[in-house]
């Protein structure tokens, strides 16, 4: 798989700092290693195909046909692989966009400070949507100042 490795330290380090599962961490550490070596992969918008190391071919999503799966579903760093490329095509088809939760969360933000409501369940629909136009009429006066700003120059 052709990966640009900055984006897939990127997701790697986001999918490790979500867990406090040490299993799952060592799985998604040794899943980045093989995503970074191993060149049988294929990732078919569903499965990640994996010829593992060991010689074993696995299709590998929420499930997987190796033995860590077996016996117990433990964490297998094929399906911290497979999680892995999903969460980076995501980000590639997003262009590393703000998640949505963490925009939602800003927005929420911004409207709890202009109306001074303290629990975000307070908000209505009709308030985020208020507060994320005035945040967008914002954005496109600073992007317009700012083209005015260079061609100035």
């Amino acid at each position: 798989m052709d990966l640009d490795h900055e984006k897939l330290e990127r997701v790697t380090q986001e999918a490790f700092n979500a867990t406090d599962n040490l299993r799952w961490q060592m799985a998604i550490t040794k899943a980045k290693l093989e995503l970074e070596s191993n060149p049988y992969m294929h990732f078919d918008g569903h499965a990640l195909l994996v010829l593992s190391p060991s010689g074993e071919i696995y299709t590998a999503n929420g499930t997987c046909q190796c033995k860590a799966y077996r016996h117990g579903q433990q964490p297998c760093w094929h399906r911290a692989a497979a999680r892995l490329v999903e969460r980076y095509l995501e980000a590639q088809q997003s262009g590393d966009a703000i998640p949505l939760r963490d925009a939602l969360e800003s927005v929420r933000c911004a409207a709890r400070i202009m109306h001074g409501i303290e629990d975000a369940n307070e908000l209505s629909l009709g308030d985020i949507s208020r507060v994320c136009r005035l945040l967008f009429d914002a954005e496109q006066q600073l992007v317009e100042a700012t083209a005015e700003e260079v061609a100035a120059q």
